[in-house]
């Protein structure tokens, strides 16, 4: 056996680690960024707990990181094969949660916004509890991703409560 083919799963699965996780983090984050009008939000009233417009796509993208880590751990612990159903519902729900910026912030739709992050916060739990029975370190990192989603959820439901007509 050659040296190169030692080493070739490992650099293999370095290059779809780096896709998967760039990928991700690069059109999550530049949607999270063109569509977070800062000035709409703002212009809103707000709970006192609320974020700062300027937080939003930063905790978000470490959120897509984290998920996106996650996902290449089942991956690499499954293959493509075994691992394409719990990559679904990670795909789906990361759909869903990059589709909520126009929505909510591009759009100001807050009531269909609220709806968006309805779902994506349970396609959240249950990529959390797909990913648990394949390792913990995945499931360990959506722990994040649902929480932070639960906490814009308890504003933006705020918000479409205070803010009617949209």
């Amino acid at each position: 056996m050659g040296h190169a083919q030692i080493f070739q799963p490992f650099y293999i699965k370095f290059l779809v680690f780096l896709t998967v996780v760039g990928g991700t983090l690069l059109i999550s984050s530049i949607v999270a960024s063109i569509y977070t009008d800062k000035a709409w939000y703002e212009g809103n009233e707000r709970p006192d707990f609320a974020p700062e417009a300027w937080v939003i796509a930063p905790v978000f993208t470490i959120s897509f990181l984290m998920e996106a880590l996650g996902a290449w751990f089942v991956w690499y612990a499954m293959g493509i094969r075994h691992s394409a159903p719990y990559l679904l519902v990670y795909a789906c729900q990361l759909a869903c949660t990059v589709a909520w910026f126009p929505v909510f912030f591009g759009y100001g739709f807050t009531m269909a916004g609220t709806v968006v992050l309805i779902g994506s916060w349970t396609l959240t739990v249950l990529t959390l509890i797909s990913f648990s029975r394949v390792t913990w370190l995945s499931a360990v990192l959506i722990v994040f991703p649902v929480g932070w989603k639960t906490y814009c959820l308890s504003w933006a439901m705020w918000i479409m409560i205070k803010n009617p007509g949209r």
